[in-house]
C-alpha cells in the first residue's frame, strides 16, 4: 500500500492546501484538542476581555462579602457597606428577595455552608454559582476558547433555577417571618 500526499493549487499564489483540506502553511502545527467543558472555536480578544471582567466583577464581590462581618441576625450585613436598611422591611414589615443573601455570602466565603443556607438557601446557591461562573470566565480567557454549547446550556439553566428558587424560597419565608 502507498501512502503520499497530493498538492492541490499553486504555491506560489498561497493556496496549496492537501487533499485532506488542511493548507500546506499548518503542517507543522498539531492539533491540541479543546479542554473540557470549552469549544473547538476560538474567541474574539473582546470576548476573552469581557471574561475578564467578569471573572474579576465575580471575584470582587466574593471578595466583598468576605471583608463583611456575617450579621448574626442573618440579615443587614449589606448596611456595614454603608447601605440603608432593607426598605421593604422597614415599609411593609416583610423580607424582600434579596434578605439575607450578604450575609449567606459572607458566611459562604468563610466556608459555613450551615449558617451560609440559613441566611438564604438561594444566596448560598447564587456564592457557589458566581464562584464556578468565575472558574469558568478565567479558562475562557486563559484558553481563548468559548465554552461549549452543553456548558453554555447549564450556566443559563442555572441563572433560570435559582431565580425561581429564589421567588419560591422568598414566599415560603413570608408565611414563617
Amino acid at each position: 500500500m502507498r501512502v503520499g500526499v497530493r498538492l492541490v493549487g499553486s504555491v506560489e499564489e498561497g493556496s496549496a492546501s492537501l487533499s485532506s483540506g488542511v493548507k500546506a502553511g499548518d503542517l507543522g502545527r498539531q492539533s491540541v484538542p479543546a479542554p473540557v467543558g470549552l469549544s473547538a472555536n476560538r474567541c474574539a480578544w473582546w470576548f476573552r476581555l469581557l471574561m475578564i471582567t467578569g471573572a474579576l466583577v465575580g471575584g470582587g464581590l466574593l471578595g466583598v462579602a468576605r471583608s463583611l462581618s456575617p450579621a448574626s441576625a442573618g440579615l443587614g450585613t449589606h448596611q456595614q457597606l454603608g447601605l440603608p436598611p432593607c426598605s421593604m422591611r422597614m415599609l411593609f414589615g416583610v423580607r424582600c428577595p434579596a434578605c439575607g443573601m450578604t450575609t449567606s455570602w459572607s458566611w459562604l466565603t468563610r466556608g459555613d455552608l450551615v449558617a451560609s443556607a440559613q441566611a438564604s438557601f438561594t444566596g448560598m446557591l447564587l456564592g457557589l454559582f458566581v464562584l464556578a461562573l468565575v472558574v469558568v470566565a478565567v479558562r475562557v480567557a486563559w484558553f481563548g476558547r468559548s465554552s461549549s454549547g452543553k456548558a453554555s446550556w447549564w450556566m443559563g439553566f442555572g441563572v433560570v433555577f435559582i431565580g425561581v428558587l429564589s421567588a419560591a424560597e422568598w414566599l415560603v419565608r413570608l408565611q414563617f417571618d
